[in-house]
């Protein structure tokens, strides 16, 4: 069994005979897949939520003593209220006022304000 090396410059002429047949592979790809997610494709749609549980003040007046376990729930919970004032549900009804306010009744997308 002989075995075959390859340099380096015949396989780049072997990619620069086939380039025609390379290029239009990859375009006739693009199109497909362009075509089937466009036409065939359904949606995928998603939604999600968050719940907050907090403890109740009289076990928190209990324990007089500030735990490391509050802290880090204090700072979680500050992030979260963060994620809900960038969600649409809270933005839209502010751009709608937005839009309202200003003469060219600008339109303001959720994603611009939640940057």
């Amino acid at each position: 069994m002989a075995e075959e090396e390859l340099e380096l410059r015949e396989i780049f002429l072997i990619t620069r005979k086939r380039a025609k047949m390379i290029v239009s592979i990859t375009l006739l790809s693009i199109i497909m897949s362009g075509i089937f997610s466009y036409f065939i494709a359904t949606p995928v749609y998603k939604a999600s939520t968050s719940l907050i549980v907090s403890r109740t003040q009289s076990s928190a007046l209990n324990n007089s003593q500030i735990q490391v376990q509050d802290i880090q729930t204090s700072r979680m919970l500050a992030a979260t209220y963060s994620e809900f004032v960038k969600s649409r549900r809270v933005l839209q009804p502010v751009i709608e006022r937005l839009s309202n306010f200003g003469q060219g009744g600008y339109w303001i997308s959720p994603e611009f304000c939640s940057q």
